[in-house]
């Protein structure tokens, strides 16, 4: 085989090596877009959720590690939040109430009324477009203890 032949059929196989990196770079990053994307929706989503309810019990994901709460709804389907490291504060028979635009929930029983953080908000969207204006003050302000740096 001549010299010209063989360097023809390297470059074809960098060619065809160099297109197929390029496909699973471009597929990496349109996924790691689209799930940012997701991200934020996910979020919006849950600061706009509204839910009131009696808590009827508390879920362990694993033996003995309770971290989520079950509440029972006026004539709408039961609701399982979770409470992670605020479990211990939620007790059987507390009312939960969530309020649309906000990102915390409330507590409520004999001692008193307790604010608890329902979603966290990652320092990213602050600027994010997909914000409402509305929200922009607040996550500088009453919001600022559910806005967190996050691992990107």
């Amino acid at each position: 085989m001549s010299k010209h032949i063989k360097k023809v059929i390297l470059m074809k196989k960098f060619i065809i090596n160099l297109l197929i990196v390029v496909s699973f770079l471009g597929l990496f990053l349109t996924i790691n877009y689209l799930t940012r994307n997701s991200d934020e929706k996910f979020i919006i989503r849950g600061i706009k959720l509204e839910f009131e309810g009696v808590v009827t019990g508390k879920i362990a994901k694993r033996k003995n590690l309770y971290l989520d709460i079950k509440i029972k709804r006026e004539n709408k389907s039961d609701t399982i939040i979770e409470a992670s490291e605020f479990i211990s504060e939620i007790n059987i028979g507390d009312t939960i109430i969530k309020k649309s635009s906000s990102p915390y929930f409330y507590r409520i029983n004999k001692i008193g009324v307790k604010k608890i953080p329902f979603i966290y908000i990652p320092e990213k969207m602050i600027t994010s477009k997909k914000i409402p204006d509305s929200w922009k003050d607040s996550l500088n302000t009453n919001w600022k203890p559910v806005v967190k740096k996050m691992n990107p």
